[in-house]
C-alpha cells in the first residue's frame, strides 16, 4: 500500500475520515484498500464496508463478526455477500438482522427454509417476498397462520400458477387482492375472482389486462365494476358506448377521458350536465379539433381552462385563449406545446407573473423569449427562467 494511502487511514482529522468514508463505500476503491478499512474502528467506516457490493469476500466475513447492529445490518442487505456469511447472521437474535437476511436474493435455499420457520412474522413475511424463494418454501408459507404472509407469498412474481389458485380461495380479501395483481394470474384465476363477494376484488380484475372480454362483459352488469372497465386501454368501442350513458358520472368521466372513446360518444358526452364530464372530454387528447373548437367561447371558466391545455386544440383557438380574461386560462396556453410562438411572445409579456413563468416553463419556446424573460421584472419568473437556461445547457 502506498504511503499516502496509510497516512490516510491513520490520520485522526475529520477531513481524513471524510475520505475514508467515501473510499469505505465507493464501488472503485482497490479490494485490499476496503479490507484496510473492515479493520478500522470507526463505526461508520466498516459500515459503509458491510454495505459495498464491492468488498472482497474475506473482509465481509471478518465483519460478521462485528458486535455492532449496523455494521450487521447492513452486511445482511449487500445483495454481494457470498452465501456463507449471510447464512452466520441468522443465528443473530436481532429479528430486523433476520429479515434483511430473508430478504436478500443471495441468501441460501436452506437458510431461506429455515427462516420460514421464524416466529417473527416479519421474518416469514421477507422470505415469502424474496424472488430467489424456492416452490417448496413457498408452499409451507401458503398456509402460514398469518393472513400478511399468505398476501406475500401471493405477490411473490415466481409464485407459480397453481399456487395461486389455491391463494385464490383463501378467506382472508387481502391474500385474494394480492393474487390479482401478480403477474402469473391467469384469466382462469381472474375468472374465478370476478365473482368474488368482495366488491373491491371484483373492481381490480376489472382494470386487470389480462383479464378476458368475456369477463369483462359479465362485469359490466357490476354497478361496482364500470367506473374501472371504462379506464381499460383494451376495451372495445362498442362497450364503451354503452357504458356513456352510464347514470354514475365517475363512469361518463371516465368514458370522456379514454383515448378510444369514439369521436361521436365524445360528441354527446361534450354535451354532459356535469361540468367534469365536458372538461374530460376536452382534455382528451384524442378529441377532434372540431369538437374542440365548438367550446371556444364556452361561458364556464373551466370548460375553456382544459381547452386551453389540451394540444390538440387548433392554434387559432389557442390565440384566442391568449386573450382570455381569466389568467388560468392564459396560462393553460402557455404551457400548452401546440401554442404557436408568435402567441407565446405576446403571454411573455402578460401581466400575471403566473402567465409568464408558465411560458418559461413551456419547452417549445423560443431562446429569444427566454432572453427577453431573464430581465423580467418578477424574481419568481428570472429564477425560473434561469434554471430553465441551466437545466437546457447541462443536456447539451
Amino acid at each position: 500500500m502506498e504511503e499516502w494511502m496509510e497516512d490516510i487511514l491513520q490520520d485522526e482529522e475529520d477531513d481524513c475520515f471524510n475520505l475514508r468514508l467515501c473510499l469505505a463505500s465507493n464501488w472503485h476503491t482497490p479490494p485490499e484498500i476496503l479490507e484496510a478499512l473492515a479493520a478500522m474502528d470507526e463505526i461508520r467506516v466498516r459500515e459503509a464496508v458491510a454495505q459495498n457490493p464491492h468488498t472482497p469476500p474475506r473482509a465481509l466475513e471478518r465483519l460478521a463478526m462485528d458486535t455492532h447492529l449496523d455494521i450487521l445490518l447492513a452486511l445482511a442487505v449487500n445483495e454481494a455477500a457470498p452465501p456463507f456469511v449471510l447464512a452466520s447472521l441468522v443465528h443473530h437474535p436481532y429479528a430486523e438482522i433476520k429479515t434483511a437476511v430473508a430478504e436478500n436474493p443471495n441468501t441460501p435455499e436452506e437458510v431461506l427454509l429455515k427462516l420460514a420457520r421464524e416466529q417473527d412474522m416479519e421474518v416469514r413475511e421477507a422470505v415469502a417476498l424474496n424472488p430467489t424463494t424456492s416452490l417448496v418454501t413457498l408452499v409451507l408459507l401458503a398456509e402460514d397462520e398469518s393472513e400478511w404472509v399468505r398476501g406475500a407469498v401471493a405477490e411473490n412474481p415466481n409464485t407459480p400458477n397453481a399456487l395461486l389458485y389455491e391463494l385464490a380461495h383463501d378467506e382472508r380479501p387481502i391474500v385474494r387482492n394480492t393474487v390479482v395483481y401478480n403477474p402469473n394470474s391467469t384469466p382462469d384465476i381472474l375468472h374465478f375472482l370476478s365473482k368474488d363477494a368482495d366488491e373491491h376484488i371484483r373492481e381490480l380484475v376489472a382494470e386487470n389486462p389480462r383479464t378476458s372480454l368475456h369477463d369483462i362483459e359479465n362485469l359490466m352488469r357490476d354497478a361496482a365494476c364500470r367506473p374501472a372497465i371504462a379506464t381499460r386501454e383494451d376495451i372495445p368501442a362498442a362497450l364503451l358506448e354503452r357504458l356513456s350513458s352510464d347514470r354514475d358520472v365517475n363512469v361518463r368521466i371516465n368514458v370522456a377521458s379514454n383515448p378510444l372513446t369514439p369521436p361521436r360518444v365524445l360528441e354527446t358526452l361534450g354535451a354532459d350536465h356535469h361540468t367534469i364530464v365536458r372538461t374530460s372530454v376536452l382534455e382528451n387528447p384524442t378529441t377532434p379539433p372540431s369538437l374542440l373548437e365548438a367550446f371556444a367561447c364556452d361561458e364556464d371558466r373551466w370548460i375553456r381552462d382544459s381547452l386551453a391545455k389540451n394540444e390538440s386544440t387548433p392554434p387559432h383557438v389557442l390565440e384566442m385563449l391568449a386573450e382570455d380574461a381569466q389568467y388560468h386560462v392564459r396560462a393553460g396556453v402557455a404551457l400548452n406545446a401546440s401554442t404557436p410562438p408568435r402567441v407565446l411572445g405576446t403571454l411573455a409579456r402578460d401581466r400575471r407573473r403566473e402567465v409568464r413563468k408558465a411560458v418559461v416553463q413551456n419547452a417549445n419556446t423560443p431562446p429569444q423569449i427566454l432572453e427577453e424573460l431573464m430581465h423580467d421584472k418578477s424574481v419568481e419568473v428570472r429564477r425560473e427562467c434561469e434554471e430553465r437556461i441551466t437545466a437546457t445547457e447541462s443536456h447539451l
